[in-house]
């Protein structure tokens, strides 16, 4: 079988879309823990591909896109958004193989960019 090859645009939209699903799938479950929340595994696991394969960016926006995608949700239905504070209370729970550096990569790629990416502070 041929190596399959994937460009970054393909690849960081594919993470991007599927941290948007993953934020729709918390809803649906109800997972709207406010104080410590749990962004999953799965949300994890595509944060730690586009640290890796992408830079520490990418790794932010997966956060990002989850956590934009569940509180539109929660908008919907009249309730509090979860904040981006609660994540980063959460974060080395919700990154299975994540080294230590790992983890602060992405937590400070979260908090340096929060303001700019967000239009407001965590």
């Amino acid at each position: 079988m041929a190596d399959v090859t994937i460009d970054d645009y393909t690849l960081r939209n594919a993470l991007y879309g599927a941290a948007r699903d993953c934020g729709t799938t918390a809803f649906e479950q109800g997972n709207f823990e406010r104080e410590h929340h749990h962004i999953g595994d799965d949300t994890g696991r595509l944060a730690l591909a586009a640290l890796r394969s992408l830079g520490s960016h990418d790794a932010m926006v997966v956060v990002v896109e989850y956590l934009a995608s569940i509180n539109r949700h929660l908008d919907h239905d009249g309730k509090a958004p979860i904040p981006l504070a609660a994540v980063l209370r959460s974060l080395p729970q919700a990154l299975p193989g994540a080294s230590e550096d790992e983890v602060e990569t992405i937590r400070l790629a979260l908090e340096v960019n929060a303001e700019d990416y967000w239009g407001a502070p965590l």
